[in-house]
């Protein structure tokens, strides 16, 4: 069983699918072809948006039960970007030290801008380019990430929280 969660101009749609027995994961339909977009590494994923480049972005289950030993009461679930084939946990594109989790991504634009949340606040995540050789820095409440977008040259992402 197949459900749609949005679409985009070009057409392509982007869903859940019944994965038996470990239940839902997210796809991308489009030119007639179903991608089964993967997990990351736990047996779930929700997609909730998808722009007009086929970038994806939602919440996909981690291997990491939420209590030890009993994966039957579920699993810790990070916000994901996928492109280029490819699923990311956009955890793994933020500073650590920075002490953010984020849990689910609701929104991409055109832009790349990203709306996503953790436990506690929602935040922007707005892709700025990288100067070449930089690394993270952070500005107030504006937090830099290093990121690839839809061409070869790398970017950030600042985090306005909200």
């Amino acid at each position: 069983m197949f459900t749609a969660q949005a679409i985009n101009e070009a057409g392509q749609i982007v869903g859940r699918r019944l994965v038996d027995p470990i239940g839902t994961q997210a796809y991308i339909w489009a030119n007639g072809q179903v991608t089964d977009l993967g997990t990351l590494g736990g047996p779930q994923s929700d997609p909730a948006e998808i722009n007009e480049f086929g970038v994806v972005v939602g919440n996909a289950d981690t291997s990491q039960v939420r209590i030890a030993g009993h994966p039957e009461l579920g699993y810790v679930t990070h916000a994901f970007i996928y492109e280029n084939q490819t699923l990311e946990d956009l955890n793994s594109l933020i500073d650590p030290s920075l002490r953010l989790t984020l849990i689910d991504a609701r929104g991409i634009n055109n832009a790349g801008q990203i709306i996503a949340r953790t436990s506690s606040q929602s935040v922007l995540l707005t892709p700025v380019p990288e100067p070449a050789g930089a690394l993270w820095f952070a500005a107030a409440s504006t937090v830099f990430l290093k990121r690839r977008r839809y061409t070869s040259h790398p970017l950030r992402y600042s985090f306005l929280t909200y």
